[in-house]
């Protein structure tokens, strides 16, 4: 058992070493997987930063979670409900969405998906930021409702990693699946390194989301500076050319 897992490391090290071309995708995943995992667990302590009601908190009262209400059963029920509303519609639009990114990614091509959805998250993120930190949007459940939308609606990261990981091998090679496996290695461990800092924020009882939501758009920032430097199109140029809209293109000129 031991000798086994010990040749798996030495193979995984071995990929890693001998293909910068894996390295350049998964070097943006890893960020990436982190700050999607972290936004993830953010909704709930968020949600209920944003909530008001008649009973204003008083000095030395314990934390509810919102410095707007000192019922905290009041701030867990409605935060809840707002969560499970807004993840299930994110959900339903990312169900119809999903499959036309889908299509899009093979025909335009793997990088115009990837920042797609990067940018629609850092737009989202940003918004985020401004519902907390605006007075005159402040808990505004439209604009909410449209960060989760952009989300549902541009989020399309597993297709298009797993695909340029497929297209820079070859089909049924063994190298397809040990590159799949440390795909998901890295996506655990963005996860477990995200739940560590949920944590942490949630001991510190932030009052304002304001700053953190502006600090996930920034490193999102960069994660779209890194896939437009590093990360290649993976695409092979006989299916970019051969899609309908290249042939248009190619028409055209």
């Amino acid at each position: 058992m031991m000798r086994k897992l010990r040749d798996d490391f030495v193979s995984l090290r071995r990929f890693w070493v001998e293909s910068p071309k894996l390295k350049r995708v998964l070097i943006p995943y890893a960020v990436l997987s982190l700050v999607f995992a972290l936004s993830i667990q953010t909704y709930g302590p968020f949600l209920r930063s944003m909530v008001v009601c008649a009973r204003k908190p008083q000095p030395g009262e314990i934390f509810t979670g919102s410095s707007h209400c000192s019922d905290a059963n009041l701030v867990i029920a409605i935060a809840q409900a707002q969560e499970g509303r807004l993840v299930g519609m994110k959900l339903l639009v990312h169900g119809f969405a999903g499959p036309l990114l889908a299509v899009l990614a093979d025909t335009v091509g793997r990088r115009p998906v990837l920042l797609l959805g990067l940018l629609g998250f850092t737009a989202a993120f940003v918004l985020f930021g401004c519902v907390a930190g605006l007075p005159f949007l402040h808990g505004s459940q439209s604009a909410i409702t449209l960060c989760f939308l952009l989300e549902g609606a541009t989020s399309a990261f597993d297709v298009v990693f797993l695909s340029m990981l497929a297209d820079m091998t070859k089909p049924g090679s063994v190298d397809r699946a040990t590159y799949f496996s440390v795909y998901y290695t890295v996506g655990a461990l963005g996860e477990a390194v995200a739940t560590r800092i949920a944590a942490q924020l949630l001991r510190w009882h932030l009052r304002n989301y304001t700053c953190f939501w502006l600090v996930m758009a920034s490193v999102m920032s960069m994660v779209v500076a890194l896939v437009l430097a590093c990360v290649p199109e993976t695409l092979p140029a006989p299916v970019l050319s051969s899609s309908p809209r290249m042939g248009k293109l190619s028409l055209r000129r």
